[in-house]
């Protein structure tokens, strides 16, 4: 995955992170609307950092020898999340295989009207990898920086870790609702 400027990384300390005044309407896809609203963030440099994350996701995961494709049937959205503990920060995930194909025989599953012409073929190998992890780097380190940390160089760039999470594991199992 992309290295991501410090810079960047400060700026999901900020306030308000969303810019209330770039609200847009998702596109609809007939009767499948995937987003009500969407806003730009306030700070380019990490719009423009998350976006190219993203953009990285599929050749990441073709690396580790996984399928997955930008689209609206496959990886389209992921949530921001606040990791709390030792490892204080925040972390994106994101589901990749959304809406496979309804297929009598591999997914007799309706998902409803985003399925709907999704070239998607289901299997199991690829919903057993679905779930992408991405810790991002602490913006700023918890502890008072050491005369070390203190010189470091304020345009420094930190790699995010990505990780695909088995769901057959039992750890990623107990995060699952019943």
């Amino acid at each position: 995955l992309p290295s991501m400027p410090a810079a960047a990384l400060r700026a999901l300390d900020a306030s308000p992170l969303l810019d209330a005044h770039s609200r847009w309407l998702f596109p609809s896809f007939g009767h499948c609307l995937l987003a009500e609203e969407v806003y730009r963030l306030t700070d380019h440099t990490l719009e423009q950092s998350f976006a190219e994350l993203i953009l990285a996701f599929p050749e990441a995961a073709a690396a580790v020898g996984l399928e997955v494709s930008l689209s609206r049937f496959d990886l389209f959205h992921g949530h921001l999340f606040e990791r709390h503990g030792h490892n204080k920060g925040l972390g994106l995930l994101l589901h990749a295989a959304e809406y496979p194909s309804y297929c009598k025989e591999e997914f007799p599953i309706f998902l409803g009207f985003c399925q709907t012409d999704s070239p998607l073929r289901f299997s199991d190998g690829r919903a057993r990898w679905r779930n992408l992890l991405v810790l991002l780097p602490p913006a700023r380190p918890s502890s008072p920086p050491t005369d070390d940390e203190a010189a470091l160089p304020t345009d420094e760039v930190v790699a995010p870790l990505g990780f695909a999470l088995d769901a057959t594991q039992p750890l990623v199992l107990e995060l699952l609702p019943e």
